[in-house]
């Protein structure tokens, strides 16, 4: 909610002294106010002098009110570079809240170079580096030689770990602007990274060098040379404390050799070296590998126990590789090897995340990090970078994505380029739709990395990653001739894990090249590949390219049963993982595919599929006042379902290019997703509400809903954003009644009997991100609930916490919170409700697990964005009203928007004598909002949503 800010600035230039002389431009303001060294590693738009970058040394400006002031004066003034400098201020001080008001004033900025060089500095910030480097790209896209974007792009690259492409950057930026502080940093950057810092020595690289010079003796001498070493001894110290024996054993085995075990031992070692690398190159000799497993010297039996279970991974053939791993497990247990049963444990996740046992492969990673001792740094690494790559599996790419650049950082400090090279790998291919620019750039370094080390598999997938972003770009010759390069080694090499990957990317080129019998052929080819393989997801990947390639060929009938039976293995999928939030995620990340075949049912005579398609289940029987309504867009195509007592009708219509093209449909991969979300925070009836009604149009456009229609439901996946289309409805006819449904077998809500309510309000958070003002509804709300509903009671101040309200929310008809809200953007945490205590943050999470099945409530959310950007890609959960129909509510009720606190009151005022006369609560909500239409423009009362 708001409360008392119109006055927020005003105040600021009365309560101190010296606004600022009028002559002042915004670049010499910064200029005045910054010290000897700047704060942000990166450069602003805005002119202003060279400061060298010191990370021990920033600090936000002294003088911090009046530099406030100042830049609220230059706004009022009409100063071009006002909201420029007012975001780099907030950027600047990063207070609590203050990256959010940098966003807020740059969203009213020209979508220039200049826009975006600073969105790029503000998504740093955040920090999110992966979505920062698309948007510097973006501004170099409009303007090439713009230098800060161009310097910027050179610390977005060191950020994300992309090397050899930084150093690339900084010597264009250096050969751009030579004679320049700038340039000369940009040398020095580059030299840095020419010549960087060596590794810092490391327990497990003293271990492996310790593995090495043991598979290297010759003989009882050499043996006790190195046992006595005054560095090996304290070395075996070290590992025994962590429980790491398997040393101490082998010096037991050698120092029993005779001559003749020394010499056999040797050829081992000898043999064990060849095996290794026809391994890594895809040509493991199991037999060989099998008889050095039986070795005496645990050095040897467990390497080669290793190599087996990587041939088995690499192969996909995954019930041996379980059968391997237990047998390293095993051989671990005997001798004391912690590193080895670690990396088992992971690469267990592995197994079990291909075969889409998600719960335990989550249990595995978990496992091996609280196992791994430290000192095992690049290990770690690599097990956060599988980690990630189950996240991004079960439908959380932006959790994914962090976890990938935070290894990738340590594993370029620690000069681990072959795990570096799957770390970038799996990020490029966790950009979401339209992200090419950042997704092509990691890929690329990937490729690069992985060729100087000779992962042959990493190599292979990252060049199936470029030549898929290059095909999605257009740049069609350059994606065919790299495919083919990686089809053929692969081939070569025979690693079939790759092999399916590629097969699977040359068909998705060949279908962007419009070559769809090319693809047919392709998919068919991966399709038996992957069963033979035991691979779900390629499984179910190539059933979706054949259907829609056949749909291209125009063979209707094939393209229905190839997305059909997809659709069912996605299901069977999405229904293994651990929580009902990654379920939903899942599910939402095939939106498209449902869509799809949906579009296809309905050109051939059945629009009615798409309800169990697309909302769940079938439609239920509906009464001659009402209309059901869903919308899609998928390829530029926005799709429409509406169904009356008389049967579904379908249309569709081409998006324009500019509409597709729109930055928040770019960043998100929902092919639900309507439209740009919450166009009354850019000021209620402005362009972007105009705009998106335009894009989207009403329900009672023609071939929509009919006129005399007077109920209407609006059809929802936790992934549709349907604020734009509840809103639309709502001012097309104020008289109509309007819900949100989660299902098409959802009834309309009718008459209920409740009994008493609780009412959440005036909670005392410890913890906040942002400065909270009181809410002085909050009390008045809830006499009016006790008004309405006696026996209710009230949860507030201190013990207004989330687990406060667990413990009572069960025995209640109905839930009001009069609480601040949030939905999260471009960060991990879930949306959430803001209560009291240390744990204050009501989550998705949180709302999950509270126990609302019994009785069903009612749920009234009167905080700000509480219906606002629901399904945000970026948030931990699919939004507050799906999570609490998840967790058992009958209806909720919340506000698209910031809700301001008169207007709260107003609701309640309305909605709770009419609610406790009519015992009917979609009736009574449509009479507050008729109420608040008398007092407030008609947008604020279309903003109010009710979910069921």
């Amino acid at each position: 909610m708001l409360h008392g800010a119109a006055a927020h600035f005003l105040i600021i230039c009365v309560a101190v002294a010296g606004c600022g002389d009028p002559a002042l431009s915004v670049s010499e303001i910064f200029a005045n106010e910054a010290g000897p060294y700047r704060w942000l590693e990166g450069r602003s738009a805005l002119d202003l002098p060279f400061a060298p970058f010191d990370p021990s040394r920033i600090a936000p400006p002294v003088e911090k009110g009046r530099l406030e002031g100042q830049l609220y004066l230059t706004d009022k003034r009409g100063d071009d570079d006002a909201l420029l400098g007012r975001a780099l201020f907030f950027l600047w001080r990063n207070g609590p809240g203050d990256l959010d008001r940098a966003e807020s004033r740059l969203e009213r900025v020209p979508r220039d170079a200049r826009y975006w060089n600073e969105q790029a500095l503000l998504l740093l910030a955040r920090p999110d580096e992966f979505d920062a480097l698309e948007a510097v790209d973006h501004s170099l896209e409009l303007d090439p030689g713009f230098l800060p974007a161009l310097f910027n792009r050179g610390v977005i690259l060191e950020k994300l770990s992309l090397q050899g492409l930084a150093i690339e950057a900084w010597e264009a930026y250096a050969n751009a602007d030579p004679d320049s502080p700038w340039g000369l940093e940009a040398i020095e950057r580059r030299a840095r990274l020419l010549e960087p810092e060596p590794p810092p020595v490391r327990l497990e690289s003293e271990r492996r060098k310790l593995y090495d010079e043991l598979l290297a003796l010759k003989g009882a001498s050499e043996l006790e040379q190195l046992a006595s070493r005054p560095s090996s001894v304290e070395l075996l110290r070290r590992l025994r404390a962590v429980g790491d024996t398997m040393f101490e054993r082998e010096l037991e085995v050698r120092r029993a050799f005779g001559p003749r075990e020394w010499l056999a031992s040797a050829k081992r070692g000898e043999l064990l070296e060849r095996l290794y690398s026809e391994t890594l190159a895809g040509k493991a000799d199991e037999h060989g590998l099998e008889a050095l497993s039986k070795a005496i010297e645990p050095t040897v039996s467990l390497r080669a126990l290793r190599l087996l279970a990587y041939d088995a991974i690499v192969r996909s053939d995954l019930p041996a590789a379980r059968v391997r791993l237990d047998a390293v497990e095993r051989a671990c247990r005997a001798v004391g090897c912690v590193e080895e049963s670690v990396l088992a444990t992971s690469d267990l996740g592995t197994v079990l995340a291909e075969q889409a046992n998600f719960a335990e492969a989550e249990e595995a990673y978990r496992d091996a990090l609280d196992r791994l001792p430290k000192g095992f740094e690049a290990r770690r690494a690599e097990i956060l970078v599988k980690q990630a790559q189950l996240a991004g599996a079960l439908g959380t790419p932006k959790e994914s994505q962090r976890g990938l650049i935070a290894a990738a950082r340590e594993l370029a400090r620690l000069r681990e380029r072959s795990s570096l090279a799957v770390a970038l790998s799996n990020l490029g291919a966790t950009a979401r739709n339209g992200f090419s620019s950042a997704a092509l750039a990691s890929r690329t370094e990937a490729m690069r990395l992985a060729k100087q080390e000779g992962r042959s598999s990493t190599e292979l997938i990252a060049m199936g990653g470029v030549s898929l972003q290059l095909a999605k770009s257009g740049r069609f010759d350059e994606a065919k001739a790299l495919y083919e390069r990686a089809l053929e080694e692969g081939e070569a090499r025979a690693i079939d894990g790759a092999l399916v990957r590629l097969l699977g990317v040359a068909g998705q080129v060949r279908l962007l090249m419009q070559e769809p019998d090319e693809a047919l052929s392709t998919a068919l080819r991966v399709q038996r590949l992957a069963e033979d393989l035991d691979l779900p997801v390629q499984h179910r990947g190539a059933l979706e390219l054949a259907g829609r390639a056949s749909a291209a060929l125009g063979d209707v009938g094939s393209a229905l049963h190839f997305l059909s039976v997809a659709t069912d293995e996605e299901r069977a999928l999405s229904s293994r993982a651990t929580t009902r939030i990654r379920r939903v995620l899942m599910e939402g990340d095939q939106t498209d595919l449902r869509v799809f075949l949906a579009r296809l049912e309905a050109k051939t005579g059945r629009p009615d599929a798409a309800w169990e398609l697309l909302a769940s289940d079938r439609l239920r029987d509906l009464e001659p006042d009402e209309c059901v309504i869903a919308f899609a867009s998928e390829g530029g195509v926005l799709s429409v379902w509406s169904a009356t007592s008389t049967g579904t009708r379908y249309q569709e219509s081409e998006l324009e290019a500019s509409m597709q093209r729109d930055e928040l449909v770019i960043a998100t991969k929902r092919p639900w997703l309507l439209f740009p979300s919450d166009p009354v925070a850019r000021g209620p009836g402005g362009p972007m509400a105009v705009s998106a009604r335009e894009r989207l149009g009403t329900a009672w456009d023609p071939g929509r809903c009919p006129a005399e229609a007077r109920r209407v439901t609006i059809l929802e996946t936790p992934y549709t954003l349907v604020g734009v289309a509840n809103r639309a409805a709502r001012l097309a006819h104020a008289d109509r009644a309007v819900v949100i449904a989660r299902s098409a077998s959802t009834p309309w809500p009718t008459r209920r009997d409740l009994g008493a309510g609780l009412v959440i309000h005036s909670p005392r958070p410890v913890v906040s991100d942002r400065l909270i003002p009181t809410l002085p509804a909050g009390p008045k709300e809830a006499s009016l609930v006790r008004a309405a509903l006696p026996g209710s009671r009230e949860l507030s101040g201190p013990a207004a916490t989330p687990a406060g309200l667990a413990h009572r929310a069960a025995g209640f008809d109905l839930l009001h919170f009069a609480v601040h809200g949030e939905s999260r953007k471009r960060r991990g945490a879930a949306s959430y409700l803001m209560l009291a205590g240390n744990q204050g943050y009501l989550q998705v999470g949180n709302v999950l697990e509270l126990p609302l099945r019994e009785r069903n409530p009612v749920v009234i959310l009167s905080s700000c964005k509480s219906g606002g950007k629901t399904g945000d890609e970026e948030s931990d959960g699919a939004g507050l009203p799906w999570a609490f129909l998840e967790a058992g509510a009958s209806i909720v009720i919340a506000y698209e928007g910031d809700l301001d606190d008169r207007v709260a009151l107003d609701f309640a005022q309305a909605f709770y004598p009419a609610l406790a006369s009519t015992h009917d609560v979609s009736a009574a909500f449509e009479e507050a909002l008729a109420a608040l239409r008398e007092r407030w423009p008609p947008i604020v009362a279309a903003s109010f949503a009710l979910y069921t």
